[in-house]
């Protein structure tokens, strides 16, 4: 879920919340760690526009580089694209889930209101890691009342990629939607290609939703 407004307490208990969730999955097998330690700072560096935290974790061959140029600047080049891309997207009510994750992490608000934990992880090889991840989507928990006059929330609804776009506006009367509840995803980690100044073991070459995971639920916001 995305909105204008950033401050909003219950998308900071969203926070809080997944990074509990990832500690208790973390002591249970060290393969949730690795995998946390891939998929969230992945899905927060496209959130906070940390480009360089986003090039040593991206293991997907969509931007220019290695072959061509993987420079930082080259890298931003693209990201900061795709983000534009998004926004287009996302005024026209379908956002692009294509694989390098970020308008999919973008339109579902992955890593503020939308909690995210780890249920699967299966080993592909030495060098390829299976991660399924559920999503559960918080439209339900919002108080419209709390909604400052003409912010908006993009809400997703199905099919799996449709936004639709709310406005609060004092006297607009009932809003109704089936909104997303629950979708699974499925993250592909490999070992990223070494680029100068990065570190991390594995990053994520690709995410995508799992055919028929996605769960709704109606809300009816009054404003």
């Amino acid at each position: 879920m995305t909105a204008s407004v950033s401050r909003i307490s219950w998308l900071r208990a969203a926070r809080v919340a997944a990074i509990f969730a990832l500690a208790g999955a973390a002591g249970c097998s060290p393969g949730y760690r690795t995998a946390g330690e891939a998929v969230f700072p992945y899905v927060d560096s496209v959130q906070s526009s940390n480009w360089t935290l986003l090039r040593c974790l991206y293991a997907g061959t969509e931007f220019p580089g290695p072959a061509a140029d993987s420079s930082l600047d080259a890298f931003q080049a693209w990201a900061r694209g795709r983000v534009v891309e998004f926004e287009a997207a996302r005024e026209r009510g379908a956002v692009d889930l294509g694989g390098d994750g970020i308008g999919l992490i973008k339109g579902f608000g992955l890593g503020g209101g939308t909690l995210l934990g780890i249920v699967r992880i299966e080993p592909k090889g030495q060098d390829t890691l299976d991660v399924e991840t559920p999503a559960t989507f918080r439209y339900d928990e919002i108080d419209p009342s709390v909604l400052p006059e003409g912010s908006v929330v993009h809400v997703a609804v199905a099919p799996v990629g449709k936004l639709v776009a709310v406005r609060a506006t004092k006297g607009a009367g009932t809003t109704e939607l089936d909104a997303l509840k629950e979708i699974r995803l499925r993250w592909t980690l490999r070992r990223p290609p070494a680029r100068e100044g990065c570190s991390p073991e594995w990053g994520v070459a690709s995410v995508a939703v799992v055919e028929g995971s996605a769960k709704t639920t109606r809300i009816s916001w009054k404003f």
